[in-house]
């Protein structure tokens, strides 16, 4: 999101494609400064939100061996998401692995994906890595146009594979 002009109702979009300005907003939701809960905070360092110090290409802590972290309690220098969250899930259990092997660890690219309704039934993602580069993960299909497909998908099928799949490790 580029800008926001409330008094015309446009959202300004801005990618490497080019700008894209969205008519008729009636609202837009800007999401506060994530904090961790006070339990995560002993292992924060000194991040002031209080989110676990991991180096953010491995996930593994920057001074406590064994200790790993991903999510939205991890400092990996994105947005935490449930699209970031699946890829981080592969790339932890890979390293885990790999550092009891003493092979090389993998790395996270910060992709996050996050979902901007831009009305009532249409919806778009804005997918993108720690650097704010485009990362799509479907190239077929434009996700950064708003579509009434996306919306249902967000409000009623990840909600279910989030909470039976994705926090079970399924996904």
């Amino acid at each position: 999101m580029a800008a926001v002009d409330a008094a015309r109702r446009t959202v300004t979009l801005s990618s490497d494609n080019g700008t894209r300005e969205l008519d008729g907003v009636g609202w837009a939701s800007v999401v506060p400064h994530y904090r961790a809960p006070e339990w995560v905070r002993p292992f924060a360092g000194e991040h002031p939100a209080g989110l676990v110090d991991v180096d953010p290409e491995t996930l593994a802590h920057r001074t406590v061996p064994r200790l790993w972290s991903l999510g939205d309690v991890a400092d990996t220098g994105t947005r935490p998401s449930g699209g970031a969250l699946r890829r981080q899930v592969q790339i932890l259990a890979d390293n885990i692995q790999a550092a009891r092997k003493g092979r090389p660890l993998r790395r996270y690219d910060g992709y996050t994906v996050i979902p901007i309704t831009v009305d009532r039934r249409r919806l778009l993602l804005a997918e993108f890595d720690r650097h704010g580069a485009p990362t799509p993960s479907i190239s077929a299909v434009d996700l950064t146009v708003p579509r009434r497909p996306l919306w249902f998908f967000d409000r009623y099928v990840e909600p279910v594979v989030y909470y039976r799949r994705l926090l079970k490790g399924k996904v």
